[in-house]
């Protein structure tokens, strides 16, 4: 008589061969999950990037002087050379506030610095965004001999992310100022 049922031999290649599917399954899992994941990072990198510009963008439209602090009349401003700092003077009513965006090349962050107006007279920093380069270029500067600076009439601003010399997206706008005309 014969009893139904499967022998050790049977229930140990369906065990080996059911492992093998699930650590197929389990492989394209985690595959798809890292793919979506690093998408996810990108995008929102890409979205912090965007917000450092378009912030940048929106105080440099509404500055009331916008200027390079290492221009000079003996250096002055080319529109062939790439900066990597901005200052902008904002007068709102009787309160000047200046706000200072430079890129710290040593941990490549970029940075936004205020000064605020009195009777504080206080500073803050804060880091924009990181692991970027941050490039300007000041096109049409006039000079003011009173003031002993440039002002330029429009502003590329440029933010690349730094990808460790590989090809890097990059995200550029171009502003026009309100310089003393």
């Amino acid at each position: 008589m014969k009893e139904k049922g499967f022998t050790l031999v049977e229930l140990l290649v369906v065990l080996v061969i059911g492992s093998i599917i699930m650590m197929v399954v389990m492989n394209l899992f985690i595959f798809s999950y890292n793919l979506w994941f690093k998408g996810q990072k990108t995008i929102d990198y890409q979205e912090q990037l965007r917000f450092a510009l378009d912030r940048m963008a929106r105080e440099v439209r509404t500055a009331t002087a916008v200027y390079n602090p290492n221009a000079t009349l003996s250096q002055p401003i080319s529109p062939a050379t790439a900066y990597s700092q901005i200052y902008l003077i904002n007068t709102v009513g009787q309160s000047t506030y200046r706000i200072y965006y430079y890129l710290n090349t040593a941990n490549k962050t970029l940075y936004r610095k205020v000064y605020y107006p009195a009777p504080a007279f206080t500073t803050q920093t804060e880091p924009l965004i990181s692991d970027v380069n941050f490039v300007v270029y000041y096109l049409n500067a006039t000079y003011s001999v009173s003031e002993r600076i440039y002002y330029p009439n429009c502003l590329n601003l440029n933010l690349i992310i730094n990808n460790n010399g590989k090809a890097s997206p990059k995200l550029s706008t171009s502003v026009a100022t309100r310089v003393p005309r």
